[in-house]
């Protein structure tokens, strides 16, 4: 008998251990998938670091830059379960005009540390951790200075989070915001190789592209991630409307990137920052950095032409960051609009 109780003490400590706090090192240098096309690879010269603020888990950043003089400094934040590999694409294309690319990855997700199990399951408690390591990126990693212009992009659930620290701060040059009003994702069960992709999940046309996350984390199980908790999501609801309220009279050069027809929330949002330029794009669905061609060179190019234009002005004025942002892309955009030293999404620079 007593051994039986002792047993059963056993078992119920391994049970709900499962659950504690069971700190996972972050990762790098993920393996390349069998499966995918040799675009999706790793931009030439990537590298990947740690940036961790107190005792949060360390979050994973990568960087690729130019072989010649960079002209701004790039810094992506993708959205919830979209790891940095699934930007690679993009970043490559970016490096091409001579932009220096940075993509953190997410608090307790894709290559971060994670702070408790399951590690396929997104849970933080706040959103304050993301704030501090992009700051922290910024401030003590990339150094900004000189004439180059630094632009923060985010998409989706990251562009709430680059809005944000913005507000609180964060100093840069413009703010690209890519489908900022992006339904929350659904909450977790358990990751499989069954688990639908963008594709499948209705976020992108291109079944290639919206494929590209779940490739990398089959091939590579340490960055896997099958959605939020319901406590993320309840703070990803406020945390999204806190943002929005914020807002208001923000003045920094914004870009915001919307699928389909503009709805009211981001014309709001785009109204409130009052330096702002909005461009729909009838027909996408919000992935749109995984979107096909039709949709996702507009998209490109429209980002190109906003860096550009923020590059041209920091030669010619020199690096002045309080200096009164003005908008910098008109809307709509047309080819006669496009800076000379850009070329389309569809399109690779000649000089190369």
């Amino acid at each position: 008998m007593f051994w039986r109780v002792i047993l059963v003490l056993v078992l119920s400590g391994l049970a709900t251990g499962c659950h504690r706090a069971v700190p996972v090192q972050p990762f790098a240098e993920s393996r390349t998938p069998p499966d995918l096309a040799a675009r999706f690879f790793q931009p030439e010269g990537w590298a990947w670091g740690f940036v961790q603020v107190g005792s949060n888990p360390p979050q994973r950043y990568g960087v690729a830059s130019t072989w010649r003089v960079p002209r701004a400094t790039v810094i992506i934040l993708p959205d919830t379960q979209d790891c940095a590999e699934a930007w690679f694409e993009t970043a490559t294309e970016l490096t091409h005009r001579r932009y220096t690319v940075w993509i953190l990855d997410r608090a307790s997700e894709c290559g971060s540390g994670r702070a408790s199990a399951p590690v396929d399951r997104v849970d933080v408690t706040s959103f304050a951790p993301d704030i501090a390591a992009v700051k922290a990126l910024l401030r003590v990693v990339i150094r900004p200075g000189g004439d180059k212009p630094v632009i923060l992009i985010g998409q989706g659930q990251g562009a709430i989070l680059a809005l944000s620290a913005a507000e609180q701060g964060l100093r840069i040059d413009g703010l690209v915001l890519s489908s900022p009003s992006m339904q929350s994702p659904t909450e977790w069960r358990p990751w499989s190789r069954t688990t639908p992709d963008a594709f499948q999940s209705g976020k992108t046309h291109d079944p290639w592209r919206g494929h590209v996350t779940q490739s990398w984390m089959t091939a590579n199980p340490d960055l896997r991630g099958a959605g939020p908790s319901s406590r993320w999501i309840r703070h990803a609801t406020q945390f999204d409307q806190n943002t929005r309220t914020s807002a208001k009279g923000l003045g920094l050069a914004t870009l915001i990137l919307a699928p389909g027809p503009a709805g009211m929330k981001d014309l709001d949002l785009c109204g409130a920052i009052g330096t702002c330029s909005l461009v729909p794009l009838p027909g996408a669905r919000s992935a749109l950095s995984l979107e096909d061609d039709v949709w996702r060179g507009p998209w490109l190019d429209a980002i190109v032409r906003f860096i550009a234009v923020k590059a041209d002005a920091a030669r010619r004025v020199g690096p002045d960051r309080d200096a009164p942002a003005t908008p910098s892309v008109p809307s709509p955009l047309s080819d006669d609009q496009r800076s000379k030293d850009t070329t389309s999404g569809s399109e690779r620079n000649s000089d190369l």
